[in-house]
């Protein structure tokens, strides 16, 4: 290991990052690596500022360390020209076509099918990565080197297509093809169970004035909140899991509703409201039944929190036991719930196929142009994702139309 480029790391980096790599071969070789180091040391500073998502930008930078150090190790089994003799010689024109060789044989697996996901999220970090490199040699004035980054980056953009096109289209016809297809939606018995179980949980639970609190009856309230919420919402499984103390107690206060204007609407007070941030630091709304308050100030209760062993400086709602700063996923709590659950069918019912199902039933309901613009809004879908939703609904409507005349 480069003693050297360790210590000039910071220590939130040395024990949020380096500490916590799995102890495998290539844990072992990231650390080895000073530029893959230098680069998500980059990478982590300029999206730590996101205090909501600390966990998931961890694990992400991490992933994006091992990642690298991948791609690196497949990068030096070519005859590679080196010039530094480390991952910077992959950011270099006279490399390229070795790069290009590497990430094939890195997203390749042994059945011959490609791991597209995989592949498309290396764009993404070579981009990235060859930007941080770009801004370090800068700052060093080494501009002969930085130039030939920058004349890396240009070819890469312009071959773009040719190396990552086929895992783009891939993704997409597995997502328009086979996720959102209303075979795969979740079956209406199940939500409904999945409903009715949830509600009568965390009344039942909630209403217990007996119950000694321990981490048992804690992680079932918190499981069943957090999938109330998710399915009530529409939401992605890791959204409403992150849910801040401080967005929990907005809403409790309803500080994002207008009293003056809405005092006459008895609609409004059987919901209360919160937001967070979402992708692209935009606001993300989130709806609260009244089935679920109370259980959600229970488990943000300090005296409940400290009988559990809930680390008291923990900012999330719903928080996990296990680690200080964490707090429990969205997926494993959805999943932990169905278990407990006699579902016709509990692979179709998750997180994402119940947007598919929300989005599809939405789609075939009459509306106006701006009451449609403000669910798609809610969603968060983009304008292509609006056309292929209302497009998929259409055809069916316009099959029964086509039957009737022909």
């Amino acid at each position: 290991m480069d003693n050297n480029c360790i210590k000039e790391l910071s220590e939130d980096f040395k024990n949020n990052i380096i500490e916590k790599l799995r102890d495998d071969e290539i844990g072992k070789i990231v650390i080895n690596y000073q530029t893959i180091l230098m680069i998500e040391s980059c990478l982590y500073y300029k999206i730590k500022r996101k205090k909501d998502k600390q966990n998931e930008l961890r694990r992400l930078v991490r992933a994006d360390m091992r990642r690298l150090a991948n791609l690196y190790t497949n990068f030096k089994k070519f005859e590679v020209k080196s010039v530094y003799n480390n991952a910077t010689d992959m950011f270099f024109r006279l490399n390229f076509r070795h790069l290009f060789s590497a990430i094939s044989n890195y997203t390749s697996s042994k059945n011959e099918e490609q791991k597209s996901g995989l592949k498309h999220a290396l764009y993404y970090l070579i981009l990235n990565a060859a930007e941080k490199l770009v801004g370090h040699f800068l700052a060093q004035e080494n501009n002969k080197v930085a130039d030939n980054i920058c004349n890396f980056l240009k070819l890469f953009k312009l071959k773009k297509d040719s190396i990552f096109a086929d895992a783009n289209n891939d993704l997409v016809s597995r997502r328009n093809r086979k996720l959102k297809k209303p075979v795969n939606l979740p079956i209406e018995n199940d939500i409904e169970n999945l409903r009715n179980y949830t509600i009568e949980t965390i009344k039942k639970t909630v209403n217990n004035k007996i119950i000694l609190w321990d981490l048992h009856y804690f992680v079932l309230l918190r499981n069943c909140t957090v999938t109330r919420l998710t399915i009530f919402n529409a939401r992605r499984g890791g959204e409403l899991a992150r849910l801040l103390l401080s967005d929990r107690k907005d809403a409790d206060e309803e500080v994002w509703l207008d009293q003056q204007r809405n005092n006459s609407d008895s609609s409004i007070s059987k919901i209360k409201i919160a937001y967070q941030i979402g992708k692209g630091n935009r606001d993300v709304s989130i709806f609260i039944p009244l089935d679920t308050i109370e259980a959600m100030r229970i488990l943000s209760d300090i005296k409940i929190q400290t009988n559990v062993g809930i680390n008291l400086e923990n900012p999330y709602v719903f928080a996990s036991g296990k680690n200080l700063e964490s707090r429990c996923s969205g997926w494993h709590a959805l999943t932990s719930v169905c278990q407990n659950l006699p579902l016709e069918n509990k692979k179709k019912l998750t997180a994402t196929t119940n947007r598919h199902r929300i989005s599809i039933l939405m789609a075939s309901i009459s509306m106006t142009d701006s009451e449609r613009n403000l669910f798609y809004d809610y969603m968060g879908h983009s304008e292509a994702i609006n056309k292929h939703i209302s497009s998929t609904t259409c055809n069916n409507a316009a099959r029964k139309n086509w039957i009737k005349i022909v």
